[in-house]
């Protein structure tokens, strides 16, 4: 007997979960979803950021982050040989900067948000449990974009096309924007490609190891998840860039923080927490 109440009362708040609980959270949830995508689209948000860098002018300027994309952009750099005189570099509107880490992640949000609008209701346990299952990985591959670029994005296996800023940059100049969590990150190098000697290496040569090295320190980032920073590779002094040997004789990073981003972070957090809690909620029954 007592047994059977159990039961009955396991059934009754199953029930309520499923038909009076879960439609209002998921409409919720929906809400969540489509207000994050807002965040990444191009007509509602728009951030103007401030690049310096902290000890010295090296980086100095002004951009404006939109959606997946930087932009504008005004940017002052003295790195040497350029210190005399600063390069000035610009992004147009005409030409944006391609964020695609940011598409990424607006991907994976719209899979996240298309999975709630297609789900068929009367929910059963096991078809919310799949659904809040499901949410959350999607979510969870979306914060992962932001969290930090492959080595792949990054110089100096990433071209910067000097036909992407105004006016074309120099072809011993490297600028490249990426997102690291909630910061626009702004990462500048100078190269040089005549210190070689001819292009003549030995095998510990350190331009010809490098790569080697790089590949491996990848291989072991994309499986642990160790970022690029952690391992001191920031500072990159040789590499094949562009199929040539260059050596880079100066290099200047700078970040600034995104109020866009940060509520995005925010959002994308209230929503993995809302679907754990009640998939864990759901489990806890058993019928």
């Amino acid at each position: 007997m007592h047994a059977k109440e159990e039961q009955e009362t396991a059934i009754c708040q199953r029930e309520w979960l499923l038909h009076d609980i879960m439609p209002p959270m998921l409409h919720r949830l929906r809400e969540h979803l489509e207000t994050s995508l807002s965040i990444l689209s191009k007509q509602t948000k728009m951030d103007s950021l401030p690049l310096t860098t902290s000890k010295n002018d090296s980086i100095k300027g002004l951009i404006t982050l939109s959606g997946t994309h930087i932009n504008t952009a005004e940017l002052q750099i003295k790195l040497t040989p350029h210190q005399e005189t600063a390069v000035k570099a610009t992004i147009e509107e005409t030409a944006p900067y391609f964020l695609e880490q940011a598409q990424q992640g607006r991907n994976y949000i719209g899979l996240a948000t298309k999975r709630v609008r297609t789900m068929s209701e009367p929910l059963t346990k096991q078809a919310a449990v799949e659904l809040l299952d499901d949410l959350c990985k999607l979510i969870d591959r979306a914060r992962s974009s932001f969290e930090y670029p492959s080595e792949a994005a990054l110089f100096p296996y990433k071209v910067c096309h000097p036909k992407y800023f105004s006016p074309p940059l120099k072809q011993d100049l490297v600028i490249e924007f990426f997102i690291q969590d909630v910061f626009i990150v702004c990462n500048v190098y100078c190269l040089d490609y005549n210190t070689t000697r001819g292009n003549k290496f030995s095998s510990d040569s350190p331009v010809f190891v490098y790569p080697l090295i790089r590949t491996s320190i990848a291989i072991l980032c994309s499986k642990h998840y160790v970022h690029r920073e952690s391992l001191n590779l920031s500072d990159i002094r040789s590499a094949t860039y562009k199929d040539k040997n260059a050596t880079v004789v100066d290099q200047a990073k700078t970040k600034t923080q995104s109020p866009m981003l940060t509520e995005l972070k925010a959002s994308l957090q209230s929503i993995r927490g809302l679907c754990q809690i009640y998939k864990q909620m759901l489990l806890q029954i058993e019928v």
